[in-house]
């Protein structure tokens, strides 16, 4: 349970970072 519950947050944590990078390209 543990770990699924961090694979979903490295999930979300690449989701945001792609979505911080698309933000500052568009800057």
């Amino acid at each position: 349970q543990a770990i699924e519950q961090s694979r979903q947050q490295h999930a979300g944590d690449l989701q945001e970072k792609s979505r911080l990078s698309r933000m500052a390209e568009n800057k």
